[in-house]
């Protein structure tokens, strides 16, 4: 079967600095899509544990966070506090998006997003199901964990994602194309690559980790097959 072509995205009408939603997609979609509620809080395993951020106690953290240089290249999100504190409580009002602190032993390690896929510009790359999940995620004080901890930490979350959201088929990634070490998870845990995609700022790798092979979706032309031989 040839590749599909992607449905256009939605253009944002507000400048990046209004829009603290950016990719939330408002225009052209289903109503079964409109209709699926915000994304579940996972439970996790310990010794992690995961709860909602809170944007008066923790803006300032991940703002430091997101100014290390690894993450100003793949997250593009070196904001001051007072820009994460209204992110944050954008999410929390909104039923796109989930903002949430990771924890290890008692230690915060990273910051994560998880979002109804279906809804966000990536649904533009593949075919969504309403139900589905993305994952952000920035595990930062790795020195706390054990090697395996981000693996460990990642398939939790995902199996608790599926434990609370009975109807979710599969839960997205799009980590920078540049971010070796973030593709390395994915591939590692069993991710279906769905290819290269532009996003406004930044190229992404798409995967998806599916309940069960059934529920791998098709992908629509990726840069590398829209991309010309020679």
């Amino acid at each position: 079967m040839p590749a599909q072509s992607a449905p256009a995205a939605t253009a944002a009408t507000e400048s990046d600095e209004d829009n603290l939603l950016p990719r939330l997609r408002v225009a052209g979609l289903s109503p079964q899509v409109l209709a699926v509620p915000a994304p579940p809080l996972p439970t996790m395993p310990a010794p992690f544990d995961l709860r909602l951020a809170d944007p008066d106690a923790d803006a300032e953290l991940v703002s430091e966070w997101m100014s290390h240089d690894l993450l100003i290249h793949t997250w593009n999100s070196a904001w001051p506090a007072e820009r994460w504190r209204r992110y944050i409580r954008a999410q929390l009002d909104s039923d796109f998006s989930r903002p949430l602190m990771l924890s290890y032993e008692g230690t915060t390690v990273g910051y994560l997003e998880l979002y109804r896929a279906s809804r966000d510009t990536i649904s533009t790359f593949y075919a969504a199901d309403p139900w589905d999940l993305g994952l952000h995620a920035a595990v930062v004080v790795r020195s706390a964990m054990p090697a395996s901890g981000v693996a460990d930490g990642l398939r939790g979350l995902v199996e608790g994602a599926f434990r609370a959201e009975a109807r979710c088929r599969r839960v997205m990634f799009e980590p920078d194309h540049r971010n070796t070490p973030a593709r390395l998870v994915c591939e590692r845990a069993g991710c279906q690559q769905l290819g290269m995609h532009h996003m406004p700022t930044r190229k992404i790798a798409l995967y998806a980790l599916p309940r069960d092979p059934n529920d791998a979706p098709p992908a629509y032309q990726s840069l590398e097959a829209s991309a010309p031989a020679g």
